[in-house]
Formats: C-alpha cells, sequence, structure tokens
C-alpha cells in the first residue's frame, strides 16, 4: 500500500470516529447570529453554542430554564425545557428547535427548545 491509499483509509477511519461531532461543532450557529437575523432559523432544528447563563426565578414560570449569553450581555437565546446538571458559566453547544416567544409585558424572546446540552 502507498501513501496516498494509507492516507484515504486513515482519514475514512478518523471520520468514522469524530466525524459526526466534528461536523456538528463546525455547523453550529453564534448566538449573535441568532440574535441578528433570527427569521432565518425560525421553527428549524440548531445547534448553538455559547456560554450558559441562570435566567431569573420569574422567567421558570414560563419555562425557561436558563439562557445562551453571546458576545455581548445584550445578545441572548433563552432555553426551553432546560433540564441538564451543567454547572453556568461555561460554553456550552444546545441542539433544539429554535422559535420567538412573545411574552406579554416582558417582549419578544428568542427561545431554543432545548434537546440536548453538552459542554463544548
Amino acid at each position: 500500500m502507498n501513501f496516498f491509499s494509507k492516507l484515504i483509509i486513515t482519514s475514512i477511519f478518523l471520520f468514522g470516529l469524530f466525524g459526526c461531532d466534528v461536523a456538528k461543532g463546525i455547523s453550529a450557529h453564534k448566538v449573535d447570529d441568532i440574535v441578528k437575523n433570527p427569521r432565518v432559523y425560525e421553527e428549524k432544528e440548531i445547534t448553538v453554542v455559547g456560554n450558559l447563563q441562570p435566567v431569573p426565578e420569574a422567567f421558570k414560570l414560563v419555562g425557561i430554564g436558563a439562557r445562551l449569553q453571546g458576545n455581548s450581555p445584550d445578545n441572548n437565546v433563552y432555553l426551553m425545557n432546560y433540564a441538564a446538571k451543567i454547572d453556568f458559566n461555561q460554553k456550552v453547544m444546545v441542539t433544539g428547535v429554535f422559535e420567538t416567544l412573545p411574552i406579554p409585558l416582558l417582549g419578544t424572546f428568542l427561545v431554543i427548545d432545548a434537546k440536548s446540552v453538552v459542554v463544548n
């Protein structure tokens, strides 16, 4: 077997081991991009990367359990059905369906119905 054949076989093997996680990490969206143009992501399953932060107790009454913060404290995507036991102030990757959620007296929230949350 020549070098080129070994390289191809090794590449296929490594992609088989790590391919899905690597591809998901590459395709993950940033909170700032979602805040900038939420209509693009509306009602789609997406993966988002951001810093996991707590929310006020009042938010939990409407099912919001945590928030992902982008580069600015004002750029946030909120997590519905958040039940993971991950410490706050960590960079995480969240997968779920994105939607805008109007809440009377509070405004419109950018929300992900979190299916999975993993430390990034």
